[in-house]
Order: structure tokens, then C-alpha cells, then sequence
């Protein structure tokens, strides 16, 4: 997702939130570079979070996922400028549902927002055949 370290997150409740995923990641076995991404990727979302009010994580709905993905797919990328990559785009996406998940399985939220929202990630296609 480009480079996120122009990221910045304000809300304490979020760095928290983002540490503990990243623990969670970690606890599951994903390599550390691979936690690193996901932690980025899953800042970006608080920081879109926090630019439209939303202070707490509890509050977000399948309305504001989908928004977040319209969000994602029209932003540019910070390395070529273009469009992001749609693979790029579904794995936030998928990032954020785990994430979600986490809080799910801590009891933390009681259902997923992702509910039944799908974000199918784009298969490669095949060469023709001649």
C-alpha cells in the first residue's frame, strides 16, 4: 500500500487497538514483516476513521466498510501515483475484516460489521490460447 508512514494515527484508542492486533498477529505465527504491513495497513483505516468523526471502533457499520472500500479504490497510490492495485485494495480489505474478527473472538464487538460484505479479491487471468 505504498509507503504508510505518512500515517498518522490520534487517537490513543487506535495505537492501542493496532498494537494488539499486531500482537494478535503475532501470537498466530505471521512473519514479522508481514505483521508490520498489516499494523500499517490497519492505521490507515483508523486514520480514515478519525477523518470522518468515528472515535470508536464499535460505532462502524457495513455502510462505513463499504465507504472505506469506495475510499480505497479511488485513492491513489503513493508510489506511481495511479490507481491502487485492486489485489492491493482487497487485501486491506481483508486486513480489516480480521482485524474485526479479533474483536469478535475477544468479545469485544459482538458481530463482525463485514457481515455479510464481500470484497472478492481478482483472480489473474489466463493467457489465451492460440
Amino acid at each position: 500500500m505504498g509507503r504508510p508512514s505518512i500515517i498518522v494515527v490520534s487517537s490513543e484508542a487506535y495505537r492501542k487497538l493496532a498494537d494488539r492486533f499486531y500482537n494478535y498477529q503475532v501470537m498466530l505465527g505471521y512473519v514479522p514483516h508481514s505483521n508490520r504491513s498489516k499494523f500499517l495497513t490497519l492505521n490507515e483505516f483508523f486514520q480514515w476513521l478519525e477523518s470522518r468523526g468515528m472515535a470508536d471502533v464499535a460505532g462502524v457499520t457495513p455502510p462505513v466498510i463499504s465507504a472505506y472500500y469506495g475510499y480505497l479504490s479511488s485513492r491513489p497510490s503513493r508510489n506511481s501515483g495511479g490507481a491502487l492495485n485492486q489485489k492491493t485494495v482487497c487485501r486491506a480489505m481483508y486486513i480489516v475484516r480480521d482485524f474485526f474478527e479479533m474483536l469478535v473472538r475477544e468479545r469485544k464487538i459482538r458481530a463482525n460489521p463485514f457481515g455479510t460484505l464481500e470484497f472478492p479479491y481478482p483472480q489473474e487471468e489466463a493467457p489465451e490460447r492460440t
